[in-house]
């Protein structure tokens, strides 16, 4: 029964802050530029906004995806090693531009945003 009191409130924690980051990301706010990861691919199979938007709908650890313009928002799930990334995937004609931040006041990634960049590169060229 101890032990249930401060788990609950952990969790009420964690919720509260996810809610927090996900009105922030949503009202266009500037995250923190520390921790930051940045890759440009070239792109051979033609892909477009809407096709890479119809990809990544469905994986499992992005919360959140927005389009504008020529631009893909997304906010990933919190994990042990940050409470979220926010990533952008910008399409300039044959390059494609993958950033990745922390969403939140996290002093360390861990490697991270590295790691989501490659995964999502992955899931948009297969």
């Amino acid at each position: 029964m101890n032990i249930l009191i401060p788990l609950f409130i952990f969790v009420l924690y964690s919720l509260a802050k996810r809610l927090q980051i996900k009105r922030r990301f949503l009202a266009g706010a500037s995250f923190s530029e520390k921790c930051l990861a940045k890759s440009s691919y070239l792109i051979t199979n033609g892909a477009t906004i809407d096709t890479i938007k119809s990809k990544i709908e469905n994986v499992s650890w992005i919360s959140l995806v927005v389009v504008t313009n020529n631009n893909i928002c997304l906010l990933t799930n919190m994990t042990w090693k940050s409470f979220g990334e926010k990533m952008t995937i910008k399409l300039e004609g044959d390059t494609l531009v993958i950033v990745s931040q922390l969403a939140n006041k996290t002093v360390l990634d861990y490697g991270k945003n590295k790691q989501n960049i490659d995964k999502l590169y992955n899931i948009i060229t297969s």
